[in-house]
């Protein structure tokens, strides 16, 4: 019997290592019909007036193809706007689809009034995990080339995973980041902390700053703080 449970430990202990040397390996998992719902909550300056913005949106999976592309409907639901005092809705808005490799690098977009902000600000959105397996202190790069079609510039992305935590019910990993537009004369960028699930490397939260950042409804880029929460 001691023999058996000191098999027992020593094969705990030989799991253990080799998950603290080989780590958990972040690949996207998504599911047909499953639905996130985000909540999205800003601060910005708009040409010198701070404005406020709490917008909930939602993704459904609408295909997932055999080579591992993922076709989404994303869209606003509802929001708010406050400036200066005073409160604007805003209206759900039609979904657009998008187009996703198995990374999650942005593939296609379609919609109403697609454009290059689009694509832009969808890029410095996205989260591109390693192919390697990960753990804490582990750093990689990530880079999205120029799309002469879309017009959207080239991003670089690095991250760092600082922790590990329980949040939401999920364990995830907390990683720092930072992703910035390579080209330009004022390039855009979003830095801050994202906690990415270690089961589907869904985002779970995350917390940033923004500089020139590209979104299609405003009249110029914006600067600001965003957080952004799952909803369940």
């Amino acid at each position: 019997m001691k023999a058996l449970k000191f098999t027992g430990i020593a094969l705990l202990l030989t799991a253990a290592t080799a998950y603290a040397v080989d780590g958990v390996v972040l690949k996207y998992v998504f599911k047909k019909d499953s639905v996130t719902k985000m909540r999205m909550k800003g601060t910005f300056d708009l040409q010198g007036t701070e404005v406020s913005v709490t917008m909930l949106n939602q993704s459904k999976v609408k295909e997932i193809a055999e080579d591992g592309t993922v076709t989404t409907e994303d869209g606003v639901i509802e929001g708010k706007a406050v400036v200066q005092g005073t409160e604007i809705p805003i209206e759900g808005q039609p979904a657009m689809v998008i187009v996703l490799k198995p990374n999650g690098e942005i593939k296609e977009i379609r919609g109403d009034n697609i454009d290059e902000k689009t694509y832009r600000m969808q890029n410095l959105m996205s989260f591109i995990p390693p192919t390697d397996a990960v753990k804490v202190g582990s750093t990689w790069d990530r880079t999205i080339a120029a799309n002469k079609d879309t017009k959207a510039v080239g991003v670089k992305s690095t991250y760092k995973i600082v922790g590990e935590e329980k949040i939401d019910g999920d364990d995830a990993f907390k990683i720092e980041f930072k992703t910035a537009e390579t080209e330009g004369d004022t390039p855009a960028s979003s830095e801050g902390t994202v906690w990415i699930s270690k089961a589907d490397c869904g985002l779970i939260k995350s917390v940033s700053k923004w500089t020139n950042v590209p979104v299609p409804a405003a009249p110029v880029a914006l600067s600001g703080s965003m957080t952004t929460e799952r909803v369940k």
